[in-house]
């Protein structure tokens, strides 16, 4: 399945997902970030910030919240509807201060430069081969202005895991507000080793007045999982020095019991 057409598949569900999933503690983090990166050069034409696969702007409206000009790139149509909906909903000021594109991370061209450019929420992980990789830090590259900054995140892989067999698990579970309904989201998981990816296909199970349940929509899409001096290596050789790798938004060091890799670099030249 395209990348597209996986995330126009979760639009419906995403923001009521994540949300009954609790998914909000990088939210801060992000926010932090921009200000001090980017924030400090307000009213210069570099001083904002350029998210990467902004989907329903879930961190971008609370940038653009915290005073901080963003611009998000999203590829899905569907996710960007519904995120041009929630900025809508935003006092003027916020508004302003927010711009959605719909493109492709590894080929958008905006047309000026960023004092910081963002991928959160393990964006980087559709980028499967070396190539896609390769296009995306050369596009961050070309729209980050000298010395700007690039700060994403991945999860730091589980090894059990990894070299597990393909399992089902219920991950989301949550009522529909404007039916009393049941949702539940049920993931399956097949990882390929020598690959370094895994399948993973969402059904979504829809609770009927009868308490059955049929399913409403089903995706699937290959995911890509980075080691910390994989990602290093990469950055190095595409025109970044790395500055920090954090393994928590609390801006943890990575270490042994680290769940995210949260790399903070800065363009070369």
């Amino acid at each position: 399945m395209k990348l597209e057409t996986f995330y126009d598949g979760c639009a419906t569900h995403y923001d009521a997902d994540y949300a009954a999933a609790g998914y909000h503690h990088d939210l801060p983090f992000y926010v932090e970030m921009a200000r001090e990166l980017a924030g400090e050069r307000a009213g210069a034409e570099s001083g904002a910030v350029l998210e990467m696969g902004c989907g329903t702007g879930r961190v971008l409206i609370e940038i653009a919240r915290a005073g901080v000009e963003i611009v998000g790139v999203e590829l899905s149509a569907e996710m960007l509807r519904a995120a041009e909906r929630r900025l809508a909903a935003e006092p003027a000021e916020v508004r302003e201060r927010a711009r959605l594109v719909r493109g492709d991370i590894r080929t958008v061209d905006l047309g000026r430069k960023f004092s910081l450019v963002t991928a959160p929420f393990r964006v980087v992980q559709h980028l499967i081969d070396r190539a896609d990789q390769k296009a995306w830090l050369a596009n961050v590259h070309r729209h980050l202005e000298p010395g700007g900054h690039l700060v994403f995140d991945v999860f730091q892989p589980d090894y059990d895991l990894v070299a597990d067999s393909p399992f089902l698990t219920v991950d989301v579970e949550r009522t529909d507000p404007a039916t009393g309904r049941r949702i539940r989201r049920i993931s399956r998981s097949e990882h390929h080793p020598e690959l370094q990816t895994f399948d993973v296909t969402f059904e979504w199970l829809v609770e009927g007045e009868d308490g059955t349940e049929t399913t409403e929509d089903t995706v699937h899409q290959t995911v890509r999982w980075f080691t910390r001096s994989e990602l290093h290596n990469l950055l190095e050789l595409q025109g970044f020095e790395v500055l920090q790798v954090w393994g928590d938004w609390d801006r943890t060091p990575f270490g042994p019991l680290a769940e995210d890799i949260i790399l903070h670099a800065r363009r070369v030249d």
